[in-house]
């Protein structure tokens, strides 16, 4: 059975940072989900197995320059590994894009307006040994040509041009 992970970081006892791993068949079963990442246009390319959704990532303001959100997006891609995956979808605000980057994402497809969170930017982690290395993703070492996604980030692209 499948479950929704979420990942706390502690700092002297208390929560300062947060990031929920939900698994494919669970995500996809969510219509905002659905919406916002484009699911059903990626259906014969992905199936819900192979990928998790990464959200609810929060950090405590006094802990966002430091690398608390490496540690919990590492701690994430140990839990997507543990599930027999190595691709990821999350949503970012824009001013964030740059730190999902640095770690290996991808923006991939039109800008989501979500009722509440306001423009978000959906972006794939697509387990590339060269991509990962190129942008120096602190995941590089643990994704290789064994456990490469099934998913390779031309077909994602020949989708959404």
């Amino acid at each position: 059975m499948l479950f929704r992970s979420i990942l706390f970081a502690l700092a002297d006892g208390e929560a300062v940072g947060t990031l929920r791993v939900v698994p494919g068949p669970i995500a996809r079963s969510e219509p905002d989900t659905v919406t916002c990442f484009q699911l059903d246009e990626l259906d014969g390319t992905v199936t819900p197995e192979d990928y998790v959704v990464l959200d609810r990532f929060m950090l405590d303001s006094r802990f966002r320059s430091g690398p608390l959100s490496w540690d919990l997006m590492m701690a994430a891609t140990a839990e997507a590994l543990g599930l027999g995956v190595t691709t990821g979808f999350a949503c970012c605000e824009t001013h964030l894009v740059s730190l999902y980057t640095g770690f290996g994402f991808t923006p991939y497809t039109s800008l989501h307006n979500h009722p509440t969170s306001g423009v978000l930017v959906p972006l794939v982690f697509v387990g590339d040994p060269d991509h990962l290395r190129d942008v120096g993703s602190p995941v590089a070492a643990f994704i290789t040509d064994e456990n490469r996604s099934p998913v390779i980030m031309a077909q994602i692209r020949s989708i959404f041009g």
